[in-house]
């Protein structure tokens, strides 16, 4: 990864379309491209309205988007604190073997560490044969991670 020409930043009302495009290259890859429904309007609503549903950011390489993740805020109240929620994740197939992903992951991690997060957790769908497991060389399980206050900290370090 170049990171001079690699960012990652929240998304703004000004990204709806790129948010919209990327998921649609989402279900692309997981061949479902005709059961996206979303539309810009409706994301406008969801992501920037009185009360966000979820929370977007966004990975360029120069000033082509190459990714995205979508995740939102949930609560543990057995920790009695805030968790992260992945919802998706997603990097170009052309962009990917770059460390965007792994990136990305890592990105979370802090905005959870800096939320106070006890617990950061996604679901991942083992049964597409084209997924590629780059969690496991963090030691991260595969069905789910749910990481606690010592797990947070250590997909900071990416």
């Amino acid at each position: 990864m170049n990171r001079r020409n690699f960012k990652i930043r929240d998304a703004t009302v000004a990204d709806i379309p790129i948010i919209l495009q990327l998921i649609r290259d989402l279900a692309t890859y997981e061949r479902a491209p005709d059961d996206v429904v979303a539309t810009e309007k409706g994301l406008h609503q969801v992501l920037f309205g009185a009360e966000p549903a979820a929370k977007v950011v966004i990975a360029f390489e120069n000033t082509e988007p190459v990714g995205f993740a979508v995740y939102f805020f949930n609560f543990s109240t057995w920790l009695g604190r805030p968790g992260l929620y992945l919802e998706d994740l997603f990097v170009k197939p052309e962009m990917r073997g770059r460390g965007y992903g792994r990136a990305l992951l890592v990105h979370l991690a802090k905005i959870a560490r800096d939320h106070n997060c006890g617990r950061m957790e996604w679901a991942v769908l083992l049964g597409t044969d084209h997924f590629r497991h780059p969690e496991r060389s963090r030691g991260i399980p595969l069905r789910k991670l749910q990481g606690n206050f010592h797990g947070i900290p250590r997909l900071c370090s990416g």
